[in-house]
């Protein structure tokens, strides 16, 4: 018998995904960061993430509103990663009889809140008994505009990998609280983690941004996921990382790298991104002074080899892995 653990997540999923049959309005189905489908004359992109007590967020860690704000956060991430416009939130919830309704209600406030804050709405969803913890299933339901959209699987040789704004600072918010160490700014990417939904539609724009996917689960294993639909390899360096201060600080408390953080860490929610490099230069800078966000190039994409290299050696640590 194998386990969930002997397999893991991928083959789990290359076990469901085996089951699936196909439809001629399925543009894009399992493998990307959400299915892409044909409906009408329009093309909508539908995605769903779950978050579990105890495995997602620790209820009294944070307020209940940052909770839903987080869980929410991630799927509409995912509209982000393929340059697309959320719309329409549904959220199911399961909770112990015996949860505080005031606090319940306060989760699913901060999905309102952040569902809002991205120009979508929340339209329903379910209600029901859990006998373990509480469980949030958001479903979002967005559209690529006049079509256009982008994959994990478009990345040529020669790309360079770029990634936007502060990876790692979400995981080096959560060992701070862990720790007891006063760090406000990285608690709140941790909690408050911001959709980079106008960002991912200005890369989307761009003819020369080939493949895009959001840092979920740490840079190493999401640009991974990147080179290996694309069927390529990608090699970073590690002193192409940037120097945050916000982590500098964490890190002299914790006496880890900022480079453990940026490449390991998860639940950033940032796009990584796959681009020309003859007009990387200028399109970064373009984009630095659009979104005044920085954005950085930490490697290349190349045929020569397959799967991730840093610094010429393949990482003993790739990132978050579920089971």
């Amino acid at each position: 018998m194998s386990t969930l653990r002997d397999i893991g997540e991928s083959g789990f999923i290359d076990r469901i995904v085996a089951l699936l049959s196909a439809s001629p309005e399925v543009i894009e189905g399992p493998g990307d960061d959400c299915a892409v489908l044909r409906v009408g004359d329009r093309t909508l992109l539908v995605t769903c993430d779950l978050s579990m007590e105890n495995v997602h967020f620790r209820r009294g860690a944070a307020a209940p509103e940052d909770l839903g704000w987080k869980a929410a956060a991630a799927g509409l991430s995912d509209i982000a990663a393929m340059g697309g416009v959320p719309q329409f939130l549904l959220t199911s919830v399961a909770a112990p009889a015996e949860t505080d309704a005031d606090e319940l209600e306060g989760i699913c406030r901060g999905v309102v809140d952040v569902a809002q804050h991205c120009g979508a709405v929340v339209v329903g969803g379910d209600v029901t008994r859990s006998t373990g913890g509480i469980v949030l299933d958001v479903m979002v339901i967005g559209e690529a505009p006049e079509g256009r959209f982008r994959l994990r699987s478009g990345a040529k040789p020669g790309d360079m990998l770029a990634v936007t704004g502060w990876p790692g600072r979400s995981a080096a918010g959560f060992e701070a609280e862990e720790r007891g160490i006063d760090a406000p700014t990285l608690v709140r990417a941790h909690y408050r983690p911001e959709p980079r939904i106008r960002e991912g539609r200005w890369l989307c724009a761009r003819d020369d941004v080939h493949a895009m996917i959001d840092v979920s689960d740490g840079v190493v294993q999401d640009a991974g996921h990147l080179a290996e639909r694309s069927g390529l390899g990608v090699a970073m360096t590690s002193a192409s990382v940037a120097a945050d201060p916000e982590l500098a600080a964490l890190c002299a408390e914790t006496g880890r790298s900022i480079q453990d953080y940026v490449f390991t860490g998860g639940e950033a929610y940032e796009l990584a991104f796959a681009i020309d490099p003859a007009t990387c230069g200028k399109a970064l800078a373009a984009f630095r002074e659009e979104f005044g966000l920085p954005v950085v190039i930490l490697g290349e994409f190349s045929d020569a080899f397959n799967g991730v290299l840093i610094d010429g050696e393949a990482p003993t640590e790739r990132g978050y892995e579920h089971f």
